[in-house]
């Protein structure tokens, strides 16, 4: 994650970079009040057998029990666009 940072920092001038950390500030407290959470492609928790497919999501919006997705079995509701 700090790598990502850093490449931010690096490549956008200090007005977009504000305006990119406020979002991503504002994003982070809209998931809080759902009682959501993200889990990325290199979280412990994502899915394995998710990683195998020819596309797989980057990230994953995920509310309730996370456990779940460690199991085999499990729905996935979303849209890609």
């Amino acid at each position: 994650l700090e790598t990502l940072f850093e490449f931010i920092h690096k490549n956008l001038n200090s007005i977009q970079f504000s305006k990119l950390l406020t979002e991503a500030k504002q994003q982070h407290l809209l998931l809080q009040k759902n009682s959501s959470q993200i889990v990325d492609y290199y979280h412990y928790l994502y899915p394995k057998l998710l990683k195998e497919i020819a596309d797989p999501p980057i990230i994953l919006f995920c509310k309730g029990n996370l456990d779940i997705l460690q199991y085999d079995f499990f729905g996935v509701v979303g849209t890609r666009k």
